[in-house]
């Protein structure tokens, strides 16, 4: 919820992220870099914590495959730090089609 009030995302553009249905708007982009912070998956070097993503990944997922997912993930690079952010999300997202729990 801090997330959305700092970046102004709208819950209804949340919800549908965790449907999959990924939004190239500014706001969600904001709100994912926001969400990616505060739970730790990126640092505050801006880099992708693995370890830290795979713990906040469903019950039930493969922990092997998201592992090789998100490293292959890690790497990706936006136009800002909110681009970056997204992308790493649109990468792992469709490289499994699970997501970490928002």
């Amino acid at each position: 919820m801090e997330c959305i009030k700092q970046t102004g995302a709208k819950p209804e553009v949340i919800a549908e992220l965790k449907k999959g249905h990924l939004n190239e708007s500014d706001d969600l982009k904001k709100f994912t870099l926001c969400f990616f912070q505060k739970s730790g998956i990126i640092g505050p070097d801006g880099k992708l914590n693995v370890e830290t993503a795979l713990a906040k990944l469903p019950p039930g997922v493969d922990k092997a495959e998201a592992t090789k997912v998100l490293e292959d993930c890690k790497n990706k690079k936006g136009k800002t730090a909110e681009d970056t952010a997204f992308q790493i999300f649109k990468c792992y997202y469709s490289g499994t089609k699970t997501h970490i729990s928002l």
